[in-house]
């Protein structure tokens, strides 16, 4: 077997096997093969790994987009993973496994310090040290459970071919307060604020008043009557407290148009506490979305602790050793110690812990979590942290 990243003229040869894994339905094959030659054109900054035979037939591949995500106040490179796929007479050879392997060590080297992927199963990517990461809250509401919030001020809806740049900028300052959430341009935003509305039927406004300019945003799609007129909101942002009430109070205008509204929102904003009729709401936490720590010193080095934490931190990673052994993390300082560990963790309990996604407390519950000492300092450096996804890849 080999495994290598593709060349860009080989991608179009790489797709039918995500074709055929993900049961895509296509009139021409051909069109599939452009999309490939396309894709790699337009996206050199993309990588894909292939698995070959050893006579050099197709055999699986893995695609890896690099995306700016934000960890305690920093930005930070996260690879993003999709396509994972396998033809089916070469499943159960090793051949993901093999390509996680060289991926994930080219992206040490290459400064990455975390990956993150949508998993199809989530114990499948756990053999590859990824863990899951639950980052919002799925609400179903009717539009009168929000009666009592009201926007007085200013409502601007996008049209085709005006720029995106207001809706980055209320991105931006929302999602700086939360880990993972990517950090976005103007190009970003635009798979975001799209379409038209009278075709489409997505509709996208911007929120604001005069005294504070623009506080929010909501993308949303029309979903129409096989769904009983209900408002799916597939992207907001909205800067502190008074945006979040404009939010809501522009979203109760549609009382006439729409039965419900479908929303995801961070799991630090409790929509049972804000309505005015809490029984009517339903709830899905979010819990389709994975991160792998690549780089366990930076990472540390990085994370937000009390003044002067000192600890010893154990890490098994068997797919990335450079980040196996027992750390001394001195503020930012990581250094190799022969000292004993305060903690032992896996490479999996530690996407949790250093992301905010899971604190102290709650990782003790893990098999793969040992507390051993220095329990104060511990409990204060892995506290939870809010943690926000709202991009798809």
């Amino acid at each position: 077997m080999q495994i290598r990243k593709l060349a860009a003229a080989e991608w179009a040869d790489f797709n039918p096997i995500s074709i055929i894994a993900f049961h895509i339905r296509l009139d021409d094959m051909e069109k599939s093969r452009e999309n490939g030659d396309r894709e790699a054109a337009s996206h050199p900054d993309w990588t894909n790994w292939g698995a070959f035979t050893d006579d050099g037939s197709p055999m699986a591949r893995v695609l890896q987009i690099p995306y700016v995500s934000r960890f305690d106040g920093y930005e930070i490179k996260n690879g993003g993973i999709g396509a994972v796929s396998t033809l089916p007479e070469y499943r159960n050879t090793g051949a993901v496994r093999a390509i996680f392997k060289e991926m994930l060590a080219a992206a040490y080297d290459s400064g990455e310090i975390i990956s993150t992927l949508y998993p199809f199963n989530h114990s499948f990517y756990r053999k590859f040290g990824y863990e899951t990461v639950c980052y919002a809250n799925e609400y179903t509401l009717p539009v009168a459970s929000l009666k009592g919030y009201k926007h007085d001020g200013w409502v601007k809806m996008w049209r085709q071919g005006e720029t995106p740049e207001l809706f980055t900028q209320v991105y931006n300052e929302f999602a700086k307060n939360y880990n993972l959430s990517f950090v976005r341009d103007d190009a970003l935003m635009s798979s975001h604020v799209r379409g038209a509305y009278y075709k489409d039927r997505r509709f996208c406004y911007l929120i604001g008043d005069e005294e504070n300019g623009p506080t929010a945003y909501v993308v949303f799609d029309d979903a129409g009557k096989d769904e009983e007129h209900r408002i799916k909101v597939a992207d907001m942002a909205y800067t502190g407290p008074i945006g979040l009430r404009s939010l809501l109070g522009f979203l109760a205008r549609f009382t006439a148009d729409y039965k419900d509204i479908q929303i995801n929102l961070p799991l630090d904003v409790d929509l049972y506490k804000l309505v005015n009729d809490p029984y009517s709401v339903k709830n899905i936490t979010q819990c389709n979305y994975m991160a792998r720590v690549i780089n366990a010193p930076r990472l540390l080095a990085l994370k937000k602790k009390p003044e002067n934490a000192k600890f010893t931190i154990e890490i098994n990673d068997e797919m990335l050793p450079q980040n196996s052994g027992v750390w001394l993390v001195d503020g930012e300082n990581i250094s190799k110690t022969g000292a004993a560990p305060d903690i032992t963790v896996s490479e999996r309990a530690l996407a949790q812990l250093a992301t905010g996604a899971s604190f102290l407390d709650e990782a003790l519950f893990r098999k793969d979590v040992k507390l051993h000492a220095n329990e104060a300092t511990l409990r204060a450096v892995f506290a939870a942290r809010p943690v926000f996804i709202a991009d798809h890849f």
